[in-house]
């Protein structure tokens, strides 16, 4: 069972727009990805008879966060009664020494998706030119296209996906406002250094001197050794982060803003119209996860590394055989191949879901229509599990 592969904003007729939750009929957002997770059906994360290879983060390390949640109980009074007037004070802070920067220059938010659309509706008008890359996660090109932004695309060219700079110093304009990336880049996990970040800065500011980067750093955490974020790089950056993707936390809805003072002070205004002061008893409670983060890191890192050696096993025979494109990314928990011969795969994904139970994500919502998304966060056992049935039914399609 698979739900229906949307083809454009404009599927709809008026009986069934009535139908649809009122965020789905915005004419300037695209949310087809989103419409489609949320629409598959209950069964395809439950079901024994089914092989999902849909979540792009890694699985909740529950036995760490039942341990954590017994020693909330016995420090959340003092956890909780502090000032709030602008965020809990003992997350920004532990946010700001986790990720080397000042308290002055963190705002937590209602997880990264509201932080992406809080930047962008504080820093952007209609018309403004906005840069933003491609392959590209849909939440980073909704917010622009709903506040009908003039968007040029950046593309990031398999099989490297970095950043060309000459590229991006043509994209660029006088009047540019912001330029939109991720790193690791999802979703391909390609990673970009300190050193290249600063290239991408000096590129960009060579033309426009006032352009601020938006930096996606939902999977940054996966980087060995605690690299810093972009906003510390040059205050031109706007890290966002959560402890979603890489700790599989996406149930506390932490996440937050780095940046430079000012820009801060700017979304805070927007943000209390928005979220209001947030919740005391989430964030109080992932202050503590925060102080604790090395214990989570460690988790996923194990989970990661593990299950990428799974993925060679089970995905490097089918790269042999020159059915998928692409090399394992090194770092970060989703694989983004290209599917040899095919242009689009919207097909493949809907006959490896109505034949064989098997899920995952078609390249088109990405902007890359030959490609597929497979997520590898998952209990090594589940994973083994739904990569053999994977294995066989893709064998069996394109042979």
């Amino acid at each position: 069972m698979i739900a229906n592969f949307p083809e454009n904003r404009n599927r709809f007729d008026q009986n069934e727009l009535e139908q649809l939750p009122q965020i789905a009929i915005f004419p300037n957002m695209n949310i087809d990805y989103i419409e489609w997770f949320f629409n598959l059906d209950f069964e395809v994360f439950t079901s024994e008879n089914s092989y999902p290879l849909l979540v792009s983060d890694v699985h909740p390390p529950m036995e760490i966060l039942m341990r954590y949640l017994a020693r909330f109980q016995k420090e959340a009074e003092d956890r909780i009664n502090v000032s709030y007037a602008w965020g809990h004070p003992g997350l920004i802070s532990n946010i700001a020494k986790r990720y080397g920067t000042s308290p002055e220059n963190v705002m937590p938010t209602n997880g990264a998706t509201n932080a992406i659309y809080l930047v962008c509706r504080s820093l952007l008008k209609e018309s403004d030119h906005v840069v933003i890359e491609a392959p590209v996660y849909e939440h980073l090109m909704a917010s622009p296209e709903f506040i009908s932004c003039n968007i040029t695309i950046l593309k990031r060219r398999p099989s490297e996906y970095s950043v060309d700079l000459d590229e991006l110093a043509n994209a660029i304009r006088s009047d540019t406002k912001l330029l939109i990336i991720t790193n690791l880049h999802n979703p391909s996990g390609t990673y970009l250094d300190d050193d290249y970040l600063r290239r991408i800065a000096d590129t960009a500011k060579s033309r426009n001197k006032d352009i601020r980067i938006l930096v996606d750093e939902i999977y940054h955490d996966f980087i060995p050794g605690k690299p810093a974020p972009a906003a510390t790089l040059d205050d031109c950056f706007i890290t966002l982060n959560s402890l979603t993707k890489v700790y599989g936390l996406g149930m506390i809805h932490c996440g937050w803003v780095i940046a430079e003072r000012q820009i801060v002070k700017e979304l805070k205004k927007l943000q209390v119209l928005v979220e209001g002061c947030g919740s005391r008893l989430l964030d109080s409670f992932s202050s503590l996860i925060i102080e604790n983060l090395d214990e989570f890191l460690d988790h996923s890192h194990k989970i990661a590394t593990g299950n990428r050696e799974i993925m060679k096993e089970y995905i490097q025979p089918l790269i042999d055989n020159g059915l998928l494109t692409e090399d394992i990314p090194v770092h970060g928990c989703i694989y983004f191949p290209k599917v040899s011969n095919i242009e689009d795969t919207k097909s493949l994904a809907e006959n490896l879901a109505d034949k064989f139970n098997v899920h995952i994500v078609p390249g088109h919502f990405f902007r890359e229509p030959g490609h597929i998304r497979i997520g590898f966060g998952a209990k090594p056992e589940q994973l083994k599990r739904n990569l053999g049935k994977f294995v066989e039914a893709i064998s069996y399609l394109l042979k």
